[in-house]
């Protein structure tokens, strides 16, 4: 946030112990509690539109997620690595990164499906589910292919569902 200049901008809409997670981050390796997330997104998307918010969301992949450099998108793309691939792999990766979160892929076509993203505990706002839309474009990215993810399909405050195709 403070890179993007976000903190000043959001910082009067955030709790007490957001604003302490924000001054001493976890390591980037930790689990997120995805309340903190939740605040957050909601906080930025208020204060600064939707557009920042997933700036926002971008920002923290590319520090979380390493192999969103352009060197790995490079081999993965040389060596054939799919979307429906990786797709398939999220329910792991993302347990590791966020608390309470469940990815199911299933595919549709050769070159589409549906990530249905779930959680332990109901979001805030639906607007939350807008947060995957970069880490889904992200697997197009790393596969070095065009894709398309919709809007989610929001089925409660704990799921909803994205159609992607490439």
């Amino acid at each position: 946030m403070n890179e993007l200049g976000l903190v000043d901008e959001v910082k009067g809409s955030l709790s007490a112990p957001t604003l302490a997670v924000l001054a001493a981050p976890p390591p980037e390796t930790d689990w997120s509690d995805h309340a903190l997330i939740d605040e957050i997104f909601l906080a930025t998307e208020e204060a600064c539109g939707r557009t920042r918010a997933l700036q926002l969301v971008r920002r923290a992949q590319e520090v979380v997620v390493p192999v969103g450099t352009s060197l790995h998108s490079g081999l993965l793309g040389m060596f054939g690595v799919s979307p429906a691939l990786l797709f398939g792999q999220l329910s792991d990766s993302t347990r590791r990164v966020v608390d309470g979160a469940f990815v199911h892929w299933t595919p549709t076509g050769t070159g589409s499906g549906s990530l249905e993203i779930a959680y332990d505990r109901p979001f805030r706002s639906a607007h939350l589910f807008q947060m995957f839309i970069p880490a889904i474009e992200l697997v197009f990215e790393l596969c070095c292919v065009d894709g398309v993810v919709s809007e989610p399909y929001v089925m409660s405050l704990a799921r909803a569902r994205f159609q992607v195709r490439w």
